[in-house]
């Protein structure tokens, strides 16, 4: 029989791995600790973005079969500004993925509700973009993972993109044939 002392240790051990694979615990090497002395991270002025620094442009196909499975749209943004740029991720996705609701999508007048994940994170430099002066980012996605409807001839898709942090918005529509 394990005696008290080592059978609490064995369980407080597959607490710590049980959390550790959910992500529950993050475990930082040495390397990445912070000093006592470093500064934290402002993130929402590293992510600012000024009214007219960044152009967004919305790209889908005007017309698409109702027996479709994608309806592919990119989304592309262009720093315009003086500066480079850091756009958060979960603003614009990456690699075909979104990160959150970033669309009001609508089908005939009626709203379509997101189907996709909802990401809170920690900020940290990973989750932006860089974005130099002139430079373009774009993301591809399919429409119909992440909002998904039932298309019938005659449908109308409307599109919007508007982030309340970039104070700019894009549309596109798609008509269902």
């Amino acid at each position: 029989m394990l005696d008290s002392s080592l059978m609490f240790k064995i369980f407080i051990l597959a607490g710590l791995v049980f959390f550790a694979a959910a992500g529950v615990i993050v475990i930082y090497g040495a390397d990445k600790a912070k000093s006592a002395t470093e500064e934290p991270m402002d993130w929402v002025e590293y992510g600012r973005v000024e009214p007219g620094e960044l152009s967004v442009k919305l790209e889908t196909a005007e017309s698409i079969a109702a027996d479709t499975k994608e309806i592919p749209i990119t989304i592309a943004l262009r720093n315009d500004s003086t500066r480079d740029l850091h756009v958060f991720k979960v603003r614009i996705g990456q690699d075909g993925e979104l990160h959150n609701n970033i669309f009001t999508v609508t089908q005939n007048g009626t709203n379509i509700d997101y189907a996709g994940m909802m990401v809170k994170i920690a900020f940290s430099k990973s989750w932006f973009v860089d974005l130099a002066l002139g430079e373009t980012f774009s993301n591809t996605i399919n429409l119909l993972e992440f909002y998904p409807m039932d298309l019938k001839s005659g449908d109308v898709i409307t599109v919007t993109y508007a982030p309340r942090e970039f104070k700019t918005s894009q549309s596109a529509t798609i008509t269902i044939r």
